[in-house]
Protein backbone atom coordinates (compact mmCIF):
# COMPACT_ATOMS: atom_id res chain seq x y z
CA UNK A 1 0.00 0.00 0.00
CA UNK A 2 1.41 3.62 -1.06
CA UNK A 3 -0.78 5.33 1.18
CA UNK A 4 -0.27 4.39 5.07
CA UNK A 5 -2.34 7.18 6.86
CA UNK A 6 -3.95 10.40 6.37
CA UNK A 7 -5.11 12.94 9.18
CA UNK A 8 -6.01 16.57 8.74
CA UNK A 9 -6.40 19.28 11.12
CA UNK A 10 -8.20 22.75 11.71
CA UNK A 11 -7.78 23.18 15.63
CA UNK A 12 -10.18 26.20 15.52
CA UNK A 13 -12.33 23.69 14.49
CA UNK A 14 -14.06 26.61 11.65
CA UNK A 15 -13.87 25.62 8.55
CA UNK A 16 -13.90 28.05 5.63
CA UNK A 17 -17.02 27.63 4.05
CA UNK A 18 -16.98 24.65 0.68
CA UNK A 19 -13.92 23.45 1.78
CA UNK A 20 -13.68 19.54 2.50
CA UNK A 21 -13.11 18.24 5.65
CA UNK A 22 -10.99 15.19 4.78
CA UNK A 23 -7.38 14.51 4.06
CA UNK A 24 -8.01 14.53 0.47
CA UNK A 25 -6.34 17.21 -1.79
CA UNK A 26 -8.64 19.71 -3.61
CA UNK A 27 -6.38 21.49 -5.60
CA UNK A 28 -3.71 19.29 -6.67
CA UNK A 29 -0.28 20.50 -4.80
CA UNK A 30 -0.54 17.72 -1.95
CA UNK A 31 -0.98 14.95 -4.62
CA UNK A 32 1.46 16.58 -7.35
CA UNK A 33 4.30 16.82 -4.27
CA UNK A 34 3.49 12.67 -3.05
CA UNK A 35 4.30 11.95 -6.59
CA UNK A 36 7.35 13.65 -7.45
CA UNK A 37 8.53 11.96 -4.25
CA UNK A 38 7.00 8.47 -4.15
CA UNK A 39 5.43 8.15 -7.21
CA UNK A 40 5.26 4.54 -8.90
CA UNK A 41 6.61 3.55 -12.61
CA UNK A 42 4.16 4.69 -15.22
CA UNK A 43 5.48 3.36 -18.83
CA UNK A 44 4.28 5.48 -21.98
CA UNK A 45 3.90 9.02 -20.24
CA UNK A 46 3.47 11.98 -21.48
CA UNK A 47 2.19 15.21 -21.27
CA UNK A 48 -0.30 16.00 -24.00
CA UNK A 49 1.12 13.61 -26.56
CA UNK A 50 5.03 15.13 -25.63
CA UNK A 51 8.29 13.14 -24.27
CA UNK A 52 6.64 10.07 -23.96
CA UNK A 53 8.63 7.58 -21.81
CA UNK A 54 8.22 6.39 -18.26
CA UNK A 55 7.77 8.62 -15.25
CA UNK A 56 8.60 7.74 -11.78
CA UNK A 57 9.17 9.28 -8.42
CA UNK A 58 12.35 9.95 -6.85
CA UNK A 59 11.60 6.78 -4.50
CA UNK A 60 8.91 4.78 -6.02
CA UNK A 61 9.40 2.20 -3.11
CA UNK A 62 8.63 5.52 -0.46
CA UNK A 63 4.93 5.11 1.41
CA UNK A 64 2.86 8.15 2.34
CA UNK A 65 1.47 9.42 4.96
CA UNK A 66 -0.93 12.38 4.59
CA UNK A 67 -1.24 15.08 7.24
CA UNK A 68 -3.20 17.75 6.13
CA UNK A 69 -2.94 21.24 7.31
CA UNK A 70 -3.47 23.91 4.74
CA UNK A 71 -6.98 24.93 3.69
CA UNK A 72 -8.70 28.01 1.50
CA UNK A 73 -7.81 30.79 3.73
CA UNK A 74 -4.24 29.50 4.65
CA UNK A 75 -2.22 27.29 7.07
CA UNK A 76 -2.54 27.59 10.20
CA UNK A 77 0.90 27.63 12.78
CA UNK A 78 -1.16 25.47 15.11
CA UNK A 79 -2.67 23.38 12.36
CA UNK A 80 1.38 22.52 11.49
CA UNK A 81 2.06 21.91 14.68
CA UNK A 82 -0.27 19.31 15.97
CA UNK A 83 0.76 17.60 12.20
CA UNK A 84 4.12 18.11 13.53
CA UNK A 85 3.37 15.91 16.77
CA UNK A 86 1.51 13.48 15.27
CA UNK A 87 3.79 12.79 12.32
CA UNK A 88 6.22 12.29 15.31
CA UNK A 89 4.22 9.97 17.46
CA UNK A 90 3.31 8.28 14.38
CA UNK A 91 6.87 7.09 13.65
CA UNK A 92 7.06 8.64 10.33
Amino acid sequence: RKIIGAKYYRVNGEFPPGDVQSPRVTEGHGSHTASTAAGRSVRRASLYGLGSGTARGGVPSARIAVYKICWSDGCSDADILAAFDDAIADGV
